[in-house]
């Protein structure tokens, strides 16, 4: 309800996931509850759940941290961490699309194609 009253374009995957919805919903609570005007801040808030091809540093940063918060399990967070780790940012940002992917085709569920874009975009990257 609340994508479509800031008149958010869904599609097909957004309406069968809503919960993906919550960072671009997010993203305009941002900008009416609090001012926030910031392209920078909005577009890290909007694409901290799928990410998105050619993101910010901040926007990485703020994808990575939602991965490997505290709450996910340590099978999920544990090599995303490592890769950070040894590897650096982008290859973190690569690792934990293939983990969304990988978890998603496991239930047999519809891809994002947001994270299909983005795990192109930083395959190509590297």
């Amino acid at each position: 309800q609340e994508a479509e009253r800031y008149k958010l374009p869904l599609d097909e995957v957004d309406r069968s996931n809503p919960h993906l919805l919550h960072a671009r919903v997010g993203a305009q609570k941002a900008k009416e509850y609090f001012a926030v005007h910031d392209e920078n801040i909005l577009n890290a808030i909007a694409s901290h759940t799928l990410g998105r091809p050619g993101m910010t540093l901040l926007e990485e940063i703020l994808f990575l941290a939602d991965a490997i918060e505290v709450n996910r399990p340590s099978a999920w967070a544990y090599p995303i961490r490592s890769v950070l780790k040894t590897e650096g940012i982008k290859r973190a940002v690569l690792t934990t699309c293939q983990q969304s992917i990988q978890e998603v085709v496991s239930r047999q569920a519809l891809l994002h194609p947001l994270t299909v874009e983005t795990y192109n975009f930083y395959l190509m990257s590297l």
